[in-house]
């Protein structure tokens, strides 16, 4: 299948199986999120990435799509939304931080994605809110609102994926370095950073992750990327030394492998963009205006190519 296809379809099977819950429905970046984590728990991304070998393509060991073929599954089919035998289902914990109003742990829950989750804030007042939520949901049993500044109330182990999104990339730094030993001992991190994208990237490498997929979406004539990264295994953080790191860390090396076409459109506008700001520019505000849009330039070229 197309990769242009195929992302649209992931769309699709993704809005079906939470947008019915009613709490995503319409919330693009949310439903990307969901649809990240359950990817995963269904075992649609390549876990082997986590020990330091180069990123894939997305398959398994037999070169199938993950998500069709997947022999670890959540409370439902990543490929048609059947819900499997309770018997058969991973047991997974779910920490989303900052969660305001707990939308994507209800919505994970009631997917049967994941079997328990923390809806953590720092704030009383979305908490209470949230608290609300999960009541009205039917789902305290399950779900356990916690005041948490980032992940400072979260302990080592106690949840097998986390997700901090909607927020601005140094925050959602910060909020890591809070408790860096809860997040390494995550399997997995879904993160949803706001602005600074390029610094989170190059943040999560020098913290000693690694990212294995992205996801993006587009909402109110804004983008949203998402990063789905793992903790290294046996290995030592350091800076990578591609050809294209600086590249692969502005626009994301997983996006430009599959040819995105949100990425393509973030392109196409970015490179207008750069293109009106440098006919007005002089000086080094120039040189570096030039820099940026070579590099959209170059990314526009990658998603025309064969790689």
């Amino acid at each position: 299948m197309n990769k242009e296809l195929r992302i649209e379809a992931q769309d699709d099977v993704r809005e079906s199986r939470f947008g019915d819950t009613g709490v995503l429905r319409g919330n693009a970046r949310l439903l990307a999120a969901a649809g990240m984590i359950a990817d995963w728990v269904n075992g649609c991304v390549d876990r082997t990435l986590a020990d330091g070998s180069d990123i894939g393509d997305g398959r398994d060991a037999a070169g199938r799509d993950g998500c069709g073929t997947a022999d670890r599954r959540s409370g439902r089919d990543a490929a048609d939304g059947a819900e499997a035998p309770a018997a058969n289902r991973r047991k997974v914990v779910f920490a989303d931080i900052g969660t305001d109003h707990a939308y994507l742990p209800i919505a994970l829950c009631e997917a049967h994605v994941v079997d328990r989750a923390i809806a953590a804030d720092v704030k009383e007042g979305p908490l209470a809110i949230a608290k609300t939520h999960i009541a009205g949901a039917g789902l305290s049993d399950r779900i356990e609102p916690r005041l948490s500044d980032g992940l400072s109330n979260i302990a080592p182990g106690e949840a097998d994926v986390i997700a901090i999104c909607g927020m601005g990339g140094e925050l959602l730094l910060r909020i890591l370095e809070t408790n860096i030993p809860a997040a390494k001992a995550a399997e997995y991190l879904v993160l949803g950073p706001q602005s600074k994208v390029r610094k989170v990237r190059v943040g999560l490498r020098e913290r000693g992750f690694r990212i294995i997929t992205e996801d993006m979406v587009s909402a109110d004539g804004k983008y949203y990327p998402l990063i789905g990264a793992v903790p290294k295994k046996n290995e030592v953080p350091q800076a990578g030394k591609a050809a294209d790191e600086e590249l692969f860390d502005r626009y994301g090396y997983d996006l430009l492998r599959k040819r995105h076409p949100v990425l393509r459109s973030f392109l196409k506008k970015e490179k207008t963009r750069l293109t009106e700001i440098k006919s007005r520019t002089t000086g080094a505000r120039r040189q570096g205006i030039e820099h940026q849009l070579l590099l959209c330039e170059r990314a526009l070229l990658w998603m025309t190519e064969d790689i």
